[in-house]
């Protein structure tokens, strides 16, 4: 793995550009033998002896041939891919067509918006309809859904019996999904309509789980941990919880943290907490965050920093559950408040989301994509925001124009919201002014304009401001490099909070080039950054874990952050995770 290390963590960090691809269409576009719309058949495109016209038709077939390769009808990708970028429409008229050509699986993808997406697609009559077709055609995902509609009353009278009767016709043919909703229901029973059967849902939940099902991995942790329908049985419960921390599942390794906290099955280990909760966190737990703020400010595992522990509470007070956390950050601020009662008041002990089958089909249904209507009534509430002078409402625009994210991608309208926040001293907006001058993107590219508007941005405090000008300081953007330049700003940056300050930081640490090499405060660097949400701080972690340059080779926990990274956006680390992988494997 040196090469590796050499390669992926010694590399120049680079800015993101955020360009695209434009203008490479197909000549055959423009060919001039283009059908006309509206012809259905090979048509003879000159007059004359008959061996030309044959010519011209060959001619126009092959073309037409070619252009059918190059662009293919849109399939099932593709409906994919536009659910991705929140297209709705676009995938619903994909699946559409696709089931009416005959295609049950896109039938039963259709009938899935139809059944639980945004409420302006709902169509329950229509999704049964095609859940019956699909699961005629041997779709046991389809038999799960039919279940789902029933236990939930979709469209259908409300009945339990009867799902978990599809559930099990599922689980029987394979069907990890039904395997799990079979399984949860029978561990508690639902009212009177099934009987709780805990030894049958505990078998059902196993086989989910070997079928590489993480909620029923978490679930079989969270029912052995708590003695819920089987024997409290720690040690078992262990085995779950790691089994679903090796797949890098953020409650598992929650869980996994509050147990070596409370010293239940293992050794009470409070440094051992400390590494799962910032595990956690990484994967975006806000109560994990919590937990590692508790944890810096306490000095519980780690040495007391109450400086770090206020971004963690940060992170974690967005979270409309995490009132200890936003109290705590009050109590850090100089109002009163004991942070031991605080921390008392988190739950004890974390587990899924979800309560019974019930429950998990109503969350399912709550994440679906937002169609074309809810999205106007919630850009009509934030534009509403905005003229009436709320800042943080004007920002979120900006951002949603400037990436196209529920609206048209418009830069100029991104760049004059941006301005609006500026001139309200919003150091966040003059960092994205900066960037645009950087990028061209709703004005003229201007390297001078984005220096300007970047220092004017870490001047009035902006963090990522500051590691903006650190990273150009160091790696000569716009300039000679300037190390000792480089180390003010990087260091004010990582003080100020930035992950991404903290990551460069950390990796010049751990290098050893232009500062002295200090490992340990390097990798605390980083493992902060990754806490708080930086996928490249992720990934450089993973890379050290493989390459055991300066600490011990540790290819289970590589994988992991390298599962956490690609998660976090960080696509580069793609092949690595594979390289991993294979090396685990014993291939390489």
């Amino acid at each position: 793995m040196g090469t590796l290390f050499q390669m992926r963590f010694d590399g120049r960090e680079q800015l993101v550009n955020k360009g695209g691809f434009a203008g490479c269409h197909s000549s055959l576009l423009r060919s001039p033998l283009r059908r006309p719309s509206g012809c259905l058949s090979p048509m003879p495109l000159v007059s004359g002896p008959s061996e030309e016209r044959m010519m011209a038709t060959l001619l126009f077939n092959v073309v037409e041939a070619v252009k059918k390769a190059v662009l293919p009808a849109p399939g099932i990708p593709d409906a994919e891919a536009a659910m991705m970028r929140g297209d709705m429409p676009r995938a619903i008229a994909i699946l559409r067509r696709l089931s009416d050509q005959g295609n049950p699986e896109a039938g039963r993808m259709l009938a899935v918006q139809y059944a639980f997406g945004d409420l302006e697609f709902r169509d329950p009559d229509e999704a049964l309809r095609l859940f019956r077709i699909a699961a005629e055609a041997g779709s046991a995902k389809a038999m799960v859904h039919i279940g789902e509609m029933h236990h939930v009353g979709r469209g259908v009278p409300e009945d339990p019996a009867v799902a978990i009767a599809f559930y099990r016709r599922a689980a029987e043919r394979g069907e990890g999904l039904g395997a799990f909703l079979l399984g949860l229901t029978l561990v508690d029973g639902d009212a009177d309509a099934v009987a709780a059967d805990p030894a049958e849902g505990v078998v059902w939940l196993r086989r989910a789980a070997e079928d590489g099902g993480a909620d029923a991995t978490l679930m079989l942790g969270t029912l052995y941990r708590d003695g819920r329908g089987v024997d409290r049985d720690y040690q078992e419960a262990l085995l779950f919880f790691r089994a679903g921390a090796a797949e890098a599942n953020e409650t598992c390794e929650h869980a996994l943290g509050a147990l070596y906290d409370a010293g239940l099955g293992v050794e009470q280990d409070s440094a051992e907490a400390f590494r799962w909760y910032v595990r956690a966190a990484a994967g975006g737990d806000p109560d994990a965050a919590a937990r590692v703020g508790f944890c810096y400010a306490l000095g519980r595992g780690v040495p007391q920093d109450r400086h770090v522990a206020a971004f963690y509470f940060e992170a974690a007070a967005g979270d409309d559950d995490c009132a200890p956390a936003r109290a705590a950050l009050q109590v850090l601020r100089g109002e009163p408040g004991d942070l031991d009662e605080l921390r008392g008041r988190l739950s004890d002990m974390p587990g899924p989301p979800f309560e019974s089958a019930r429950a998990f089909i109503e969350g399912v249904t709550m994440a679906s994509p937002l169609g074309p209507v809810t999205r106007e009534t919630g850009i009509g509430y934030f534009t509403k925001e905005s003229e009436e002078g709320n800042l943080e409402a004007t920002f979120l625009l900006a951002m949603l124009y400037d990436e196209g994210r529920m609206v048209p991608e418009d830069p100029d309208v991104a760049m004059r919201l941006l301005r609006r926040c500026a001139e309200a001293g919003d150091a966040n907006a003059e960092r994205s002014i900066g960037i645009m001058y950087q990028h061209g993107r709703g004005v003229r590219a201007d390297e001078a304009e984005a220096l300007r508007w970047r220092k004017r941005a870490a001047e009035h405090g902006s963090a990522e401001a500051m590691a903006d000008l650190g990273a150009m300081h160091l790696y000569g953007e716009d300039g000679p490099i300037d190390v000792e330049a480089a180390l003010d700003w990087l260091s004010k940056a990582a003080d100020a909070g930035s992950g991404r300050g903290m990551t460069i930081l950390g990796q010049q640490y751990v290098l050893g080039r232009i500062v002295p090499q200090d490992l340990p405060r390097g990798l605390d660097l980083l493992q902060r950054a990754a806490g708080l949400g930086d996928a490249r701080a992720m990934g450089l972690l993973g890379v050290i874990c493989a390459d055991g340059k300066g600490v011990e080779q540790d290819l289970a926990s590589a994988e992991i952050w390298l599962i956490k990274a690609l998660r976090a956006g960080a696509d580069d680390v793609e092949q690595l995770l594979e390289d991993v992988r294979a090396e685990r494997a014993g291939c390489i």
